[in-house]
């Protein structure tokens, strides 16, 4: 009964924005205009060791690669102070974009669970003589999920998931806010009340959403927008009521495996 009357909220909510004196047109999200480097770092991800206190870190070295003489990652604690570090030399001989891996060793490290959860931020920077070229950083937890049987593990011990489900209804913005406050007001109160876990209906939320939870202690769980049987190529449906027979899924099918 909950989840129907959940729906029939947002559908009402939704039928309804046409008609209320708000601009919700336009552009939605980040929109960034960076300056870079001759040579600049992208995409960073940082992969937790629970097992051995460590965290690995990559990302994509771009542009003129030669012109780096080093890499640094630094490992932050919430008040700032290094914890751990790894450098690298890349390879001078590439000039083509590559992947770069260092990891750091992060000996008393505290794990992050929905009780504690500690937050450290990964920083590498690219380098020439010493200097900064470029920098990258994400904030991460230390937690590693698993499964023993009917059983979802944290850091190996049982974990009870008591979540909620979230149709992203926000009358008063519209559309999901890019405003960390407001979502930690709300995570709070909802934390309050005893969840440790949250399943988004067909849902990305924003990055600053994510930052919240990691910082109050709820465990979100994504779905893609596009997840369901009768949108898949070929085979739901919507896809065979909307696309010639002779048209070929690849394009779709390649959207899916990105995202």
């Amino acid at each position: 009964m909950y989840g129907c009357s959940a729906l029939a909220q947002y559908i009402d909510a939704v039928l309804r924005a046409d008609y209320i004196d708000a601009g919700w047109g336009g552009v939605w999200g980040h929109v960034l205009l960076e300056a870079r480097a001759d040579a600049w770092l992208s995409d960073l991800y940082v992969q937790p060791d629970v097992a051995h206190s460590s965290c690995a870190c990559s990302a994509t070295l771009n542009g003129q690669a030669d012109l780096a003489d080093g890499v640094k990652l630094e490992v932050l604690d919430a008040n700032g102070h290094r914890v751990a570090e790894a450098t690298m030399k890349p390879d001078a001989k590439r000039t083509a974009a590559r992947q770069l891996c260092l990891k750091a060793l992060l000996p008393g490290v505290r794990l992050w669970s929905p009780d504690s959860p500690t937050l450290y931020t990964a920083r590498l920077t690219l380098q020439r003589g010493g200097k900064v070229l470029d920098a990258v950083e994400s904030r991460f937890g230390m937690r590693q999920f698993s499964v023993d049987g009917p059983h979802l593990l944290l850091n190996g011990k049982r974990l009870m998931l008591c979540g909620y489900g979230d149709h992203h209804i926000y009358p008063e913005q519209m559309a999901m806010p890019s405003d960390k406050e407001v979502h930690l007001k709300r995570l709070r109160t909802i934390k309050s009340y005893g969840f440790n876990h949250v399943r988004h209906h067909s849902t990305i939320m924003p990055p600053e959403y994510y930052d919240a939870c990691d910082e109050v202690g709820i465990i979100s769980m994504a779905e893609f927008p596009i997840c369901y049987e009768e949108f898949l190529p070929e085979i739901g449906p919507v896809w065979k009521r909307h696309v010639p027979v002779v048209a070929a899924p690849t394009a779709a099918l390649e959207t899916y495996k990105r995202e």
